[in-house]
């Protein structure tokens, strides 16, 4: 399933993260469900987002990037380098 961010809507908004609140989970190879699409919001530094690939490969988000990252069932991690701080917002189709 693909999908553009302008067909998709935000369910959730996670808090704002840094070094030291990022959960592990986000930090450890993990997928998001099926249906279910994510957008990794900087707001400050930059975050490597990265593709469990052979070899995995990595981005970096930058705060004007707002690029819809994350696919359904696509395995995945983050790395903050210092300073970044960023949001995480979870998308799906709209419901009927």
């Amino acid at each position: 399933m693909s999908a553009s961010s302008e067909t998709l809507e935000v369910y959730f908004r996670s808090e704002t993260f840094d070094e030291g609140s990022v959960p592990d989970k986000l930090l450890r190879d993990h997928a998001l469900k099926e249906g279910v699409f994510g957008r990794i919001v900087v707001q400050e530094g930059e975050v490597e987002f990265w593709l469990d690939s052979d070899p995995p490969t990595m981005e970096v988000v930058r705060p004007w990037d707002l690029r819809l990252r994350v696919q359904p069932g696509q395995r995945h991690w983050v790395a903050l380098r210092p300073g970044a701080r960023f949001h995480l917002e979870l998308l799906r189709e709209p419901r009927a």
